[in-house]
């Protein structure tokens, strides 16, 4: 059998209210199982996928990737973690320590244009140091660029492979001997 495969070179995400008429009559992969059915369907996010970068057309109809009904968990999940003011407070034992202090020491000594990274190993040693809480997780907000051209494409019949290459057998004239 053959195992090789053409591998997509391009892909970008669009919410199906973006596409070209709203998705509406657009032939989709989109088999959602009932449960994750809803009503939002224009949030839909569906990848779009293309054989090469320079391609007009996609080499495959678009995939859903993340139905609508899955934004209030997503929102619930972002919406706990940005909301928590706890810290992440770590340990080491105390062989791991010295074995930290003594790197420090080292690198301190053979390479002291690298003093940065001694002072930060002695600060992963030193309980006292001042603990931040986790940052905000603010980049789903930010979403995509609003100046990019990502989804400049037309929605047209797929694209049939090249065809291979015809080899041919080419006879040399024997020598006489």
């Amino acid at each position: 059998g053959n195992d090789s495969y053409a591998v997509p070179q391009s892909f970008t995400f669009m919410v199906r209210e973006g596409m070209p008429g709203g998705g509406v009559g657009i032939e989709m992969d989109d088999n959602v199982p009932r449960r994750l059915r809803s009503e939002g369907r224009s949030k839909d996010v569906f990848a779009m996928v293309k054989a090469a970068m320079s391609d007009q057309v996609l080499s495959q109809p678009p995939i859903l990737v993340y139905p609508h009904s899955y934004l209030p968990a997503t929102q619930s999940f972002v919406n706990r973690i940005n909301s928590t003011t706890l810290t992440m407070n770590a340990s080491l034992d105390e062989s791991r320590s010295e074995e930290l202090s003594d790197l420090a020491n080292n690198i301190e000594q053979d390479f002291p244009h690298l003093q940065r990274g001694a002072n930060y190993l002695r600060s992963l040693v030193n309980s006292e140091r001042a603990r931040q809480p986790f940052p905000v997780l603010n980049f789903i907000e930010a979403g995509p660029s609003a100046s990019s051209n990502l989804h400049e494409f037309r929605l047209g019949n797929r694209v049939l492979p090249p065809k291979p290459y015809k080899l041919q057998v080419v006879y040399r004239h024997a020598l006489a001997n």
